[in-house]
C-alpha cells in the first residue's frame, strides 16, 4: 500500500468527507444519532490513453448507531 502525498490524497480526502457529510445529512433528516464514524478512501489509479487517472475509488465507513437504527443505518 502506498501512502499518496499530493492532488490524489487530496481528491481521496474529499471524496471520503462527502460521503461522511452525505450520510449525516441523511442520518439527521431521519433523526438517527451517528455516534462514531470513521472512514477511509483509496483509490486505483491505472495509465491509461490519456495518462494516469483514477479507475476506482472505494469509501470504507464503519460507524456506531443506537441499538435500534443499526438496520436503518445499513
Amino acid at each position: 500500500d502506498a501512502t499518496l502525498v499530493g492532488p490524489e490524497a487530496l481528491l481521496l480526502g474529499s471524496v471520503s468527507l462527502c460521503v461522511s457529510t452525505t450520510f449525516a445529512a441523511l442520518a439527521r433528516r431521519k433523526e438517527m444519532a451517528i455516534l462514531e464514524w470513521t472512514s477511509t478512501a483509496e483509490g486505483i489509479v491505472e495509465k491509461t490513453a490519456k495518462g494516469l487517472a483514477f479507475t476506482a475509488i472505494h469509501v470504507k465507513a464503519d460507524l456506531s448507531v443506537r441499538s435500534e437504527d443499526v438496520a436503518r443505518a445499513e
